[in-house]
C-alpha cells in the first residue's frame, strides 16, 4: 500500500518526504516483526504457565505421598518406642 502510494504520488513529495515515506515502510516492517515476537512470547507464556501449573499439581501429590508414608512409619516405630504408644 505504501509503495503504491509513493509510486502514485511520487511527483507531488519533496526529497525529504519520499526519506520519510521509506522510514514509515521501515517502521512498519518492524512493527510487523515487533508484532510476532509479542505473539510468539504469549503462546510461550501460556505453554509455561500450564507446564508450571502441572508441575506443583506432581510436587503436591508427591509430598502428600511421602507425607502418608512417613506418617505411617511414624506410627508404626513410635509404637515400638513408647510402650501403649
Amino acid at each position: 500500500m505504501l509503495k503504491d502510494f509513493t509510486v502514485n504520488y511520487a511527483r507531488k513529495y519533496t526529497a525529504k518526504d519520499k526519506v520519510l515515506f521509506g522510514e514509515l515502510g521501515n517502521l512498519q516492517t518492524k512493527y510487523r516483526e515487533k508484532k510476532q515476537t509479542f505473539l510468539e512470547i504469549q503462546e510461550n507464556k501460556k505453554t509455561l504457565l500450564e507446564f508450571i501449573e502441572k508441575t506443583e499439581e506432581k510436587c503436591e501429590d508427591l509430598i502428600k505421598e511421602m507425607f502418608e508414608k512417613f506418617s505411617g512409619y511414624f506410627q508404626e516405630y513410635f509404637s515400638k518406642i513408647v510402650p501403649g504408644g
